[in-house]
């Protein structure tokens, strides 16, 4: 005879509708014919704690939805995700009779009223105000277990087991003005980086909230009656009149839109407090949970205080079979005009566990990783690092490939001073190439950024001073997307031209702050290009001597800057940027007597504009003149791209020196649906696919007078009367990591050699 032993079994699980993914309350989880079972909670989550001697079969079962089984063992701790299916039940029809929802009417008056009303942060000067954020990594595994933790927190009753599943990474507060923070991972530059989307202030009186470079629409937004549905479920009587509940939900949970409720005072129509979370099911691919709180003042109705939490899933493929970490992002703000402590409640347990871990061997290595994908520099742990990664080997048709080491100084032997350099060799030209940069961070109130550069090197010619603007934060290509340059000449039509020139440069800049507004970046440049012998596959050319006086006018409005060691990242805008540049210079030909004295004037407008449920609007629109006579290498050459990657900034059909101009214009526009199509689609809209439709055109035009001081290159160079347009469409966030795009030219049809339709693709991270 065998005895049998109990062994104790925990089950934790969440269920939910297949379909929709919402969690389902009050389901039956029991074992039949025992008195062994429960019911999920109002958030679909379940525990069983039994003994068994056993396996057992548990049934789950609910009205509506289809009875489904599981198998557990004895002595058996997990987790379960369980969906359910609804029966095919026939229902008699149900007759509603029309009636006016009241919650319309209330919410109407507030959109009215919105436009008097300030909403941000209560900013009385004699306020107490504390904002904090604090950023953590989850090791949870399981998802059921991510939500548990998710409910507990907004719950604040987070036990003292749970937390060991958080390890906190950053911690910042600001109290009175007073800046305080703590990071284990990397610098607070960079950790500002990652978080400056919790810095936009969230003001649900506006159509759109942008939130952590992506938008979504408000339930006070003029169109919300058409995403959400209103309903009024109390009242309260006060001393001024009445406040009213409204509770709201999205009618499509794909959508960039929010489930909560809020109160509204009648007799001001104004907020008083408004709870909104973002549904699970939200078609964005990081994004996992988020909550907003708000209440507000009532005399000023601003912001009195302010509660944000978002989770974060960053997994390029998310399934039920490979866990990721999750990051848990908590930003809090508080203003009153009280004597109470704003600074009452410091979290020493967060500080100490910091310490422990800040040293540790996988932090380390994460600093490493983080450090070279944000810098595109190796460090070393000494006063000397690996320069910037993407000079250690390069490509091109004159050197085929140059491989060079590349070195610079780290900030912890000069904080305001920078030296940098590389030293390179040519297969193809058996040539040696280098570089040298002194960075002098000047110690003045506002940014002053001093620069003295030597270089011997290949050059893209037909990128400008002023192209370098639309990629102004690259920093691995700095000249063309990623995947351009990843792929970059695996395709070579008739057009393709060797637009690398040999270029001998020393210049200064000098990068200024007028005004929070306003900055500028003066150069002034002395060089030789085309110079030395040809080399393998480049076209003979008499070489010219330059020098050139530059410079760029950048003005943005509300933009948050960054600024790293001897680099400033300009944080995602929703407001619009202008740059207005201007140049001055004279060339001389090698041969000739005299100088060619010429002047450029640029002006360039750049917006990312959020459309809330629409996705988002990118455009580009720039237009310059070139006044003098200057070789075709200064002309204004468009940039077209003869590898298989989709470029928003590259001409798509357009081959390399196919076109120039002396006076034009050009656009580029990008729309991302953001799903708002696909998340119609059931079944598809699980995806996360985004729509994307482009919109290129160029126009100029070209003087013969150019050809005369310095011949194009085999009678290319045309001249762009008829303007060139291209269009396409295609599907983004394929995978969460590419876009597919398939592009037809609208004009210049008949160019030899030219494609009029091609299917392009690059590798994207969308929001």
């Amino acid at each position: 005879m065998v005895s049998m032993v109990a062994q104790n079994t925990t089950i934790v699980g969440e269920i939910y509708d297949s379909q929709s993914g919402e969690p389902l309350p009050n389901v039956s989880v029991y074992i039949p014919g025992t008195q062994i079972g429960t019911t999920t909670t109002a958030e679909g989550v379940f525990l069983l704690r039994c003994d068994l001697e056993r396996s057992a079969r548990v049934t789950v079962s609910s009205i509506g939805y289809k009875t489904t089984h599981f198998k557990i063992e004895p002595g058996q701790s997990a987790g379960i995700d369980i969906p359910l299916q609804e029966k095919n039940t026939q229902l008699e029809d149900v007759f509603v009779l029309p009636g006016e929802n009241m919650a319309l009417p209330l919410l109407e008056r507030v959109r009215r009223n919105n436009a008097n009303v300030n909403a941000n942060v209560n900013e009385n000067e004699n306020a107490n105000q504390l904002t904090e954020t604090k950023l953590y990594l989850s090791d949870i595994e399981a998802k059921h277990l991510k939500r548990h933790l998710w409910q507990s927190l907004q719950a604040g009753m987070i036990a003292q087991s749970d937390s060991t599943y958080l390890l906190p990474l950053y911690r910042q507060k600001t109290v009175n003005g007073v800046k305080e923070s703590q990071a284990v991972m990397m610098a607070e530059t960079d950790y500002e980086i990652l978080l400056s989307g919790m810095d936009e202030t969230v003001n649900f009186y506006k159509n759109i909230i942008p939130i952590y470079n992506t938008s979504f629409l408000s339930p006070l937004a003029g169109d919300g009656n058409t995403f959400y549905r209103y309903y009024l479920v109390d009242s309260v009587a006060t001393a001024q009149g009445k406040t009213y509940q409204v509770d709201f939900k999205t009618r499509n949970p794909y959508y960039k839109t929010f489930d909560g409720q809020m109160w509204i005072d009648s007799a001001s129509a104004t907020l008083v407090a408004i709870e909104a979370n973002v549904p699970r099911q939200v078609s964005a691919n990081y994004l996992h949970q988020m909550r907003i709180e708000q209440h507000f003042d009532s005399l000023s109705h601003g912001v009195s205080s302010e509660y944000r939490s978002m989770l974060l899933d960053f997994a390029i493929k998310a399934d039920s079979s490979h866990f990721f970490p999750t990051v848990l992002i908590e930003h809090r703000k508080r203003c009153t005009l009280s004597n109470v402590d704003v600074n009452e409640d410091v979290d020493v347990d967060v500080d100490t566990m910091m310490a422990k871990v800040a040293d540790s061997p996988i932090m380390r290595t994460a600093r490493f990783f983080a450090y070279v994908i944000q810098n595109a520099y190796i460090p070393t742990g000494t006063k000397v690092e690996i320069g910037n990664v993407s000079e250690i080997i390069h490509v091109n048709n004159q050197e085929q490939v140059r491989l060079g080491l590349p070195l610079r100084t780290s900030p912890t032997l000069w904080k305001n001073v920078c030296l940098e350099a590389y030293a390179a060799y040519g297969i193809g030209d058996h040539a040696w190439k280098g570089m040298g940069t002194v960075h002098w961070n000047m110690p003045t109130l506002r940014r002053n950024m001093l620069r003295l550069r030597y270089a011997d090197e290949y050059v893209y010619s037909e990128v400008s001073d002023f192209d370098r603007l639309m990629r102004e934060n690259a920093v691995w290509s700095p000249q063309m997307g990623i995947t351009t340059a990843m792929i970059k000449g695996l395709y070579k039509g008739s057009y393709t031209y060797n637009s690398a020139v040999r270029n001998r440069e020393i210049r200064l800049d000098w990068e200024s702050d007028w005004t929070d507004h306003l900055e500028t970046q003066t150069r002034v440049s002395i060089g030789r290009m085309g110079y030395g012998e040809p080399t393998r596959n480049y076209n003979a050319q008499p070489s010219f001597r330059y020098g050139k006086l530059s410079a760029v006018f950048r003005l943005s409005w509300n933009e948050k800057k960054v600024d790293l060691y001897c680099r400033r990242v300009h944080i995602y805008n929703h407001l619009p940027v202008l740059y207005l540049g201007g140049e001055i210079g004279s060339v001389h030909m090698d041969g000739e007597e005299g100088e060619h004295v010429y002047g450029k004037l640029n002006v360039m407008l750049r917006h990312h504009q959020p459309l809330g449920a629409g996705g988002q609007l990118d455009y580009m629109i720039e237009a310059g003149i070139i006044l003098g006579v200057v070789p075709f290498p200064m002309l204004n050459i468009f940039d077209g791209n003869q590898s298989y990657a989709y470029d928003p900034y590259r001409f798509t059909l357009m081959h390399n020196y196919q076109y120039a101009a002396d006076r034009y214009m050009l656009m580029h526009v990008d729309w991302n649906g953001g799903g708002c199509l696909f998340n119609l689609i059931p079944g598809i809209r699980v995806l996360r696919l985004r729509e994307l439709v482009s919109f290129k055109m160029a126009y100029g035009g070209l003087s013969g007078k150019h050809n005369e001081l310095l011949a194009f290159p085999d009678g290319r160079l045309n001249n762009l009367t008829t303007p060139y347009v291209e269009i396409g469409v295609g599907i983004g966030n394929i995978l969460r990591i590419a876009d597919l795009m398939s592009v037809w030219r609208l004009t210049h049809r008949d160019d030899p050699g030219a494609p009029n339709w091609s299917m392009r693709f690059r590798f994207h991270i969308d929001s």
